[in-house]
C-alpha cells in the first residue's frame, strides 16, 4: 500500500509486530500520526497526510490502537505518553459528532467526499469498494462498536499513565455506548445484531457489548453462520477478519479458524493460492491491489493461536505471557518462536494418538501462565514427572479440561493424556 492508511494497518500491525522487528518503525510512525491532528482534534485516515484518502473512525482511531499495541508487544510507554494528548483531543472531537447517544456519520479532514467517509468493514466477500457496500445501519453499528473499542483502550492507557480520572471518564463512556448498542441493534431473534453478518456478531462479542447472559446465543449464531450458512467460510473484510482472529483465539476456538483458513474455494486464502497469487490480495476476489495489507492479520494466528504465545497486558513486553497451544485446531504439529526484548520464546508441540507433547522455552527474567489440554491433572507430566511438583512450576490447577500453572524462566518438556474430545 502506497499510503499509510490507519484502518488497514490497524488490522495488520499485530501481525507485523509479532513476525518482524518493526517496533522502531511503528514508534516513528506514531509520531507521524501525532503530527496530523488539526486544531479541532480530528485525525485524518492516512499519515503522513499527503492527500485525500477515504476512511472513517476505524482509520483515525489508529492514533489510539497502534501505541497501545506497541506498548503491549514491546513494553515501551513512550508512545503512550507522547500520544495521550492526541488521543484525548481526538476523543473530544468525536464527542462533538455524537447525537442521540451514538456517533453519527461525519465528514472528517481525511477526505472531502462524503461517500468516502465513515466507512465500515473494508470489502468483505461480495462487497466492492464503491458499490454494494454494507447497509448504513450496519455501518453505523460497526463504527460505534469500534468507538467502544477505542474508549476501552483509552481507559486502559489512562490507568497505565496514572490519569485515573480521565480513564474513568472513558470507561464510563464505553459502558454507556455499549449498553446503547445492545439495546438498539440487537435483532428480535436475540442472537444477531444489525445485518447479522459475521463482523456484526464478532465485534460486540469481542468488545463485551453483548451482556454475558446473551453471549451464548450470539456465539451460537456466529458458529452457525461459519459452519452452516457459509459452509465453513469467513464472510469478513479486513476489520472483521482481524477481530474474528482475536475473539476466536481468546475463546480457544482455533478449530473454527483452522476450518476457515484451510478452505480452497472462494472466499479463502486457499482460493488466492489456487488462483496463482504469490502475495495477499486487497480483496477476496482479486480485484484492485494484488499486494496489500488488508487481509494479513491471519499472520497473528500462527503465533498467538496455534503456538499459543500471547501477551499479558498487565506485564507488557512479554515479561509475563500466556502460553496456550492451539491443539483444538486439529493440527498435528506446530513449531514456532517469537523474538522478544527478553529473548526467544519457543513453542513446539505435536500430538501422537491421545498424547500431547510440548516443548516450551521461557526467556530469562520472564514468567508464563501455561494452559495444557488434558484428561485430568495427574496425566500432565514435565520431563516425565508430575508437572505440578516440578521445579519452576507453581500454582497448578485443573478445570474444564485444562491444566493451568505458572512457570518460571527455563525450558520445559510437557506431555499430557487428552480426552477423546480433545484428540484430533
Amino acid at each position: 500500500e502506497r499510503l499509510g492508511y490507519g484502518g488497514d494497518s490497524g488490522t495488520s500491525m499485530e501481525m507485523g509486530l509479532l513476525n518482524f522487528r518493526t517496533g522502531a518503525f511503528y514508534a516513528k510512525w506514531a509520531a507521524d500520526w501525532r503530527d496530523t491532528q488539526n486544531e479541532a482534534g480530528d485525525v485524518p485516515y492516512i499519515a503522513p497526510f499527503a492527500q485525500d484518502a477515504g476512511g472513517g473512525p476505524a482509520w483515525s482511531g489508529f492514533c489510539i490502537t497502534m501505541p497501545w499495541q506497541l506498548y503491549l508487544t514491546s513494553g515501551d510507554r513512550r508512545p503512550l505518553e507522547l500520544g495521550w494528548p492526541v488521543m484525548k483531543k481526538w476523543l473530544g472531537f468525536i464527542e462533538t459528532r455524537m447525537k442521540d447517544g451514538l456517533l453519527q456519520n461525519y465528514v472528517g479532514i481525511g477526505c472531502a467526499s462524503p461517500a468516502w467517509n465513515f466507512l465500515g468493514d473494508w470489502v468483505p466477500p461480495g462487497r466492492k469498494q464503491d458499490r454494494n457496500r454494507v447497509d448504513e445501519r450496519s455501518t453505523l453499528f460497526f463504527n460505534n462498536c469500534y468507538l467502544v473499542h477505542c474508549l476501552q483502550i483509552a481507559g486502559k492507557i489512562g490507568r497505565v499513565l496514572g490519569d485515573s480520572r480521565q480513564a474513568g471518564v472513558y470507561e464510563a463512556r464505553a459502558a454507556a455506548l455499549a449498553a446503547q448498542l445492545h439495546a438498539r441493534f440487537l435483532n428480535p431473534d436475540g442472537a444477531t445484531y444489525a445485518n447479522g453478518e459475521q463482523t456484526c456478531l464478532v465485534m460486540p462479542l469481542l468488545f463485551g457489548i453483548t451482556p454475558p447472559d446473551d453471549a451464548p446465543r450470539v456465539r451460537e449464531a456466529l458458529e452457525h453462520d461459519i459452519r452452516v450458512a457459509r459452509n465453513g467460510h469467513l464472510n469478513t473484510g479486513m476489520h472483521g477478519s482481524y477481530f474474528m482472529a482475536k475473539y476466536l483465539i481468546d475463546r480457544g476456538r482455533n478449530d473454527l479458524l483452522a476450518l476457515m483458513h484451510t478452505k480452497e474455494d472462494f472466499p479463502s486464502f486457499g482460493h488466492m493460492i489456487r488462483s496463482g497469487a504469490t502475495t495477499i490480495w486487497e480483496e477476496w476476489d482479486g480485484d484492485n491491489s494484488q499486494i496489500h495489507n488488508t487481509l494479513i492479520s491471519v499472520g497473528l494466528w500462527f503465533i498467538e493461536g496455534l503456538a499459543g504465545i500471547r501477551p499479558d497486558e498487565r506485564e507488557p513486553g512479554f515479561r509475563h505471557f500466556i502460553a496456550a497451544p492451539g491443539v483444538e485446531s486439529g493440527l498435528k504439529r506446530v513449531d514456532a518462536a517469537l523474538a522478544t526484548g527478553h529473548g526467544r520464546i519457543g513453542s513446539a508441540w505435536h500430538v501422537s494418538g491421545d498424547t500431547f507433547h510440548w516443548t516450551l522455552a521461557v526467556p530469562p527474567n520472564t514468567r508464563a501462565t501455561v494452559l495444557i489440554p488434558a484428561a485430568d491433572a495427574g496425566g500432565v507430566l514435565e520431563s516425565g514427572q508430575p508437572a505440578a511438583c516440578q521445579p519452576g512450576v507453581s500454582g497448578a490447577g485443573f478445570e474444564n479440561g485444562l491444566f493451568r500453572a505458572e512457570v518460571a524462566s527455563g525450558e520445559y518438556q510437557f506431555s499430557s493424556r487428552m480426552s477423546g474430545s480433545q484428540g484430533f
